[in-house]
């Protein structure tokens, strides 16, 4: 077979050159790789045999014929000795080394994509979108990313080059929530700061994570005063719930007034009729009137001077309307509560007899860890819907809660009134 030398001339030889030159470089390439994975077997051993050979293949290649004459005779015997290989050998040769670097490379890719390295770690912090730095006791960084040195940058301006003093600073200018600190940035962002520690191989280290929660904080104060003016309109709706009781009220008397006032004008204009023209008129009707009308006006006036018991009183006003009042239980004797009871049973007789046509009211009174409780039932028709409670039932429930007690209004399947008192 022909001598390399015969079947290559100068152009050749360069051509092999740079071809053995590539060779060696991936292989210091891959070996360098192999060795930053920390492998010290028996394929970081093949690698650097590989990168041996391959280099003492390049050492005869670089020499030029025409000056081996300058040379030492052993050296110039030894690129002769080469040169003089037959040409298919040495492409034999360069053939198997190409195929031998693409496997290792294929290999030493493999084992980087099984294995974490120090650099996928670094790199796979440096894409959090979150800050994260862990340092030693002392406060020396052992690990930070990028958005954690662009958080510490946008609150001091300089590098994180000691995270304990970092933390102390953020104590300083940031507020306090728990474990955690928040702290504003020039740029309007509001940064969120934890730490904690943790122990490794018995050395403990500290780790400081942030995160940003501008849009959360913002969504935060933007709730908190939209509570605050819910709060105000709670407050006026409760304001004017009491001024329209007062109305209510204010109207319901204005309307017995005026009530009154056109009964007592019809029996004085019967009077006036009677002293016009006796003959026409029935004594015995018109003394019936008058009489009613004195009683109805004058009937409170000679209990001014002592108090009237508001239980017995609504007990006796029910039993006027027509509603028959069935206490089972005994009643405070006295005090607020039995005053609440009487205005009960009046508010529940009146109830019953105007919108249920009932003509017994049930009242069923017991007393459990020193507060009373009764609850209030009749025999009439159900309700028709919802129950509403306003006018007389809104006062009650006033005058209950005012007390500090509690009131249960159910409609269904019949009307039935709670109180604890």
């Amino acid at each position: 077979m022909t001598p390399l030398r015969a079947w290559i001339g100068e152009p050749g030889l360069i051509a092999l050159r740079a071809v053995q030159l590539l060779l060696v470089s991936g292989q210091l390439f891959l070996l360098v790789s192999v060795l930053r994975q920390r492998r010290r077997g028996a394929f970081a051993l093949g690698l650097a045999a590989h990168l041996l050979c391959g280099f003492l293949v390049l050492l005869p290649l670089m020499e030029r014929p025409a000056e081996l004459g300058s040379c030492s005779p052993g050296w110039r015997a030894l690129v002769e000795a080469f040169l003089a290989l037959p040409w298919g050998a040495v492409a034999a040769a360069q053939a198997v080394s190409v195929a031998l670097l693409t496997l290792s490379g294929r290999a030493c890719h493999r084992w980087a994509d099984e294995h974490l390295s120090e650099s996928a770690v670094k790199e796979t912090l440096d894409l959090l979108p979150a800050g994260v730095c862990v340092a030693e006791g002392s406060g020396v960084p052992v690990l930070t990313n990028l958005r954690m040195n662009e958080y510490c940058l946008a609150l001091t301006g300089e590098p994180l080059a000691d995270e304990r003093a970092f933390w102390e600073r953020l104590g300083e200018r940031g507020e306090e929530r728990g474990h955690q600190r928040l702290a504003a940035c020039a740029d309007g962002r509001m940064l969120l700061f934890a730490r904690n520690t943790m122990r490794v191989d018995g050395r403990e280290y500290s780790q400081l994570s942030a995160v940003d929660v501008t849009e959360k904080y913002r969504i935060t104060a933007e709730l908190k005063e939209k509570n605050e003016k819910l709060r105000e309109l709670q407050e006026r709706f409760r304001a004017l719930s009491v001024q329209a009781s007062d109305m209510v009220f204010a109207q319901e008397r204005l309307s017995a007034r005026v009530a009154v006032h056109d009964e007592l004008g019809q029996v004085l204009l019967l009077c006036r009729y009677f002293f016009d023209h006796p003959e026409n008129t029935n004594q015995e009707m018109l003394y019936r009137m008058l009489q009613q009308t004195n009683t109805c006006f004058l009937r409170d006036v000679g209990e001014t001077d002592e108090a009237e018991d508001q239980y017995a009183a609504a007990v006796r006003m029910a039993g006027e309307i027509g509603v028959r009042v069935e206490t089972e239980g005994e009643p405070p004797a006295s005090g607020e509560a039995r005053e609440i009871l009487g205005r009960a049973v009046r508010e529940c007789a009146f109830n019953a007899a105007k919108h249920a046509e009932a003509d017994c009211l049930r009242v069923a009174i017991g007393r459990r860890e020193g507060r009373v409780r009764a609850e209030f039932t009749n025999n009439g028709l159900p309700p028709r819907g919802p129950v509403r409670e306003s006018g007389g039932l809104l006062s009650l429930r006033r005058m209950v809660e005012g007390a500090g007690g509690r009131m249960e209004v159910e409609g269904g399947p019949a009307f039935r009134v709670r109180l604890e008192i």
